[in-house]
């Protein structure tokens, strides 16, 4: 799951001091602390006071993409320091887990990526599906 505030309108996303949602997935933007989250046609501002809650399962990362120098925003709770920075996370059975992106100042964002990686069981299931296909189409 990808928010790509590059490719989008100006405004498309505009949370100013209140909450909403972003992506397929309805990741919570709260900017009510006086807070904004708006997309401006190659970025998205991304000001103290705003928080976006992504929910997560099993391991994954999440991949944030910003205008160089201006990441001024935590990750799971870690300092940002650098442009594009990868959060690792592995919640295995948590249940309602989620990563805050919380913001520290300024920042200006290209996008947000979520992806989650499969579990040994789901692999071998798809890769005997795959196969068992496979099987049916040669005849």
């Amino acid at each position: 799951m990808k928010v790509d505030f590059q490719n989008m309108e100006a405004k498309a996303v505009n949370i100013q001091k209140t909450t909403g949602t972003i992506s397929d997935e309805k990741w919570v933007v709260d900017a009510s602390n006086n807070g904004k989250l708006q997309s401006r046609g190659s970025d998205a501002q991304f000001n103290n006071g705003t928080k976006i809650t992504i929910p997560v399962s099993g391991k994954g990362t999440i991949t944030v993409l910003s205008y160089p120098n201006y990441h001024n925003y935590t990750v799971g709770g870690k300092e940002v320091d650098k442009d594009t920075y990868v959060y690792e996370y592995d919640v295995a059975d948590a249940k309602d887990a989620t990563v805050d992106i919380v913001a520290t100042g300024t920042s200006y964002l290209y996008s947000i990526e979520k992806s989650e990686k499969l579990s040994k069981l789901l692999k071998i299931i798809i890769l005997c599906f795959m196969m068992k296909l496979k099987m049916i189409w040669k005849i």
